[in-house]
C-alpha cells in the first residue's frame, strides 16, 4: 500500500494602496541596503582578519543598527534577520561550488557581471584543441606541443611560446577580427 501526498498551491494576487506599496519598497530598498552592506561587512572582515562573520554575528548588531539608522526601526526584525540568513545561505551555497569547481556556466555568469561593472564584456569561445592548433596557419595536431611551455608547428615551422600561441587562438574565435567595438586591438604581439 503506497501513499500519496497531495500538495496544494494558493496564489494571491496583492492590490496594495498606494501608502502600502510604498511602504513595502521602502522595506525592499533597506533590505537591499542591509544585505549589500552585509555582504560588504563579511568581505572586509575577512580581508582584515582573514575569517568570516556568521549570520548571529551580523544580527547581534541588529539592535544597534536600529539606534543608528531609525529608518530601519519601522521595518519588522524577523525580515532584517532574514536577510543575514539569506546572505549566509548564499555565502554557504557560493563557497560550496567554489570547493567543488564551480561549473564553466556559473563561473562565465560570475565572470560577466565582474566585467559589466568594469565597462567589458566576456565572450564564451570553445577552448577546444586550442593549444594544439598553431594561431599562424591554423594546422591542429598534438604532435604542435614539444613541451608544456613550447609550441611548434610542425607544418609551418611557427615557433611561439605555447600559452601566447593558445591566446591568440581563443582571441581569433572570440573576435574574428582580433578588433574591439571601438577598432582597438586585443591582441599582444
Amino acid at each position: 500500500m503506497s501513499e500519496t501526498t497531495i500538495v496544494r498551491v494558493f496564489r494571491y494576487r496583492l492590490y496594495p494602496t498606494k501608502p502600502q506599496e510604498a511602504a513595502m519598497f521602502e522595506t525592499l530598498r533597506l533590505t537591499r541596503t542591509l544585505y549589500n552592506a552585509g555582504l560588504e561587512q563579511r568581505r572586509e572582515a575577512y580581508r582584515k582578519h582573514g575569517k568570516t562573520l556568521s549570520a548571529y554575528d551580523q544580527q547581534k548588531e541588529l539592535t544597534a543598527l536600529k539606534e543608528a539608522c531609525p529608518e530601519f526601526s519601522g521595518v519588522y526584525s524577523h525580515v532584517l534577520q532574514d536577510v543575514f540568513d539569506r546572505l549566509d545561505k548564499a555565502y554557504k551555497a557560493f563557497f560550496s561550488q567554489v570547493k567543488k569547481g564551480a561549473k564553466r556556466a556559473g563561473f562565465l555568469f560570475q565572470l560577466s557581471s565582474k566585467a559589466e561593472s568594469a565597462g567589458r564584456r566576456v565572450i564564451a569561445v570553445d577552448p577546444r584543441d586550442t593549444s594544439q592548433r598553431c594561431h599562424a596557419c591554423g594546422h591542429t595536431g598534438k604532435e604542435n606541443r614539444v613541451n608544456q611551455a613550447t609550441f611548434r608547428c610542425v607544418q609551418c615551422g611557427h615557433t611561439a611560446n605555447a600559452d601566447h600561441n593558445a591566446a591568440k587562438n581563443i582571441l581569433g574565435r572570440a573576435v574574428p577580427s582580433a578588433l574591439n567595438g571601438s577598432g582597438v586591438s586585443h591582441a599582444v604581439v
